[in-house]
This record gives C-alpha cells, structure tokens and sequence, in this order.
C-alpha cells in the first residue's frame, strides 16, 4: 500500500507513477485528482467526418517525446466513462487520445432521438476512426 494525495493506493504490477485506487477512496480520488488531471492537461474539440458529421475528441500530450494510445469505446460509451483508464495511460508517460463514435457522447447522430444509439453500418465507425 502507498499514500497518493491523502489516500492507500494499492499497488501492482503497474507501471511507475500509476496507482490503482481502491474501492473507498476511489470517488474522492476522481472528484478531486482526476478532475484536476482533465482540467489541466485534457483538451477537446470537434472534427469532421467524410459526411459532415462532428465527432467530438480528446487528447492530452506528454511535454516529452512519447508513445500513443488511441482509445476506442463500445456500445453507449463517452469519454466520461474513460477518465481513470485515460489518466493511467497519461500517468505511464502516454499521449492519450479518445473519439466519441457517431452516435455516442457529444458527436452528432444519424437520428433526432438522443436516446437511442442507432448506425447505419459498423464501416462508418471505421471510416470514421480514419478521418
């Protein structure tokens, strides 16, 4: 166990600089470290896809030469759901980057209802992810 900010981190087989969090402290540890971490280093935007569409995006980039991680969420993901894997990445000494697919998050969708997930081919995720 290590003390990070306050808290017992458990450690693992991890790279240096990364801590998992247990159980208890983990919501304090997202309001305040996490939150922190995207306000300072996370930056976003929107870009175009071949039809038109905005897909919104994150990055954060190391001030060093370093390795990226492209991350790519499933079914009803968002960024959101991401920050802690995102920010363990960018604690390894990773430039971290993450779409939100057509449909998901803050890009736009192919339908009126916000509620509903709905695509017309899994290539345009594709064709997205390469724009």
């Amino acid at each position: 166990m290590k003390k990070l900010d306050g808290m017992t981190i458990e450690e693992g087989a991890l790279p240096e600089g990364v801590y998992l969090l247990n159980d208890e402290e983990f919501p304090q540890y997202m309001a305040t470290t996490c939150k922190h971490w995207l306000i300072e280093h996370i930056h976003s935007g929107f870009l175009l896809n071949k039809e038109g569409m905005k897909l919104r995006y994150y990055y954060g980039l190391q001030d060093h030469l370093a390795k990226s991680m492209v991350i790519m969420h499933g079914f009803c993901g968002f960024f959101g759901k991401y920050h802690e894997i995102a920010m363990y990445f960018y604690q390894a000494g990773y430039n971290v980057f993450f779409l939100e697919q057509r449909g998901h998050g803050e890009s736009e969708r192919e339908i009126i209802n916000n509620e509903l997930v709905y695509i017309k081919s899994f290539d345009d995720y594709v064709m997205d992810l390469k724009t």
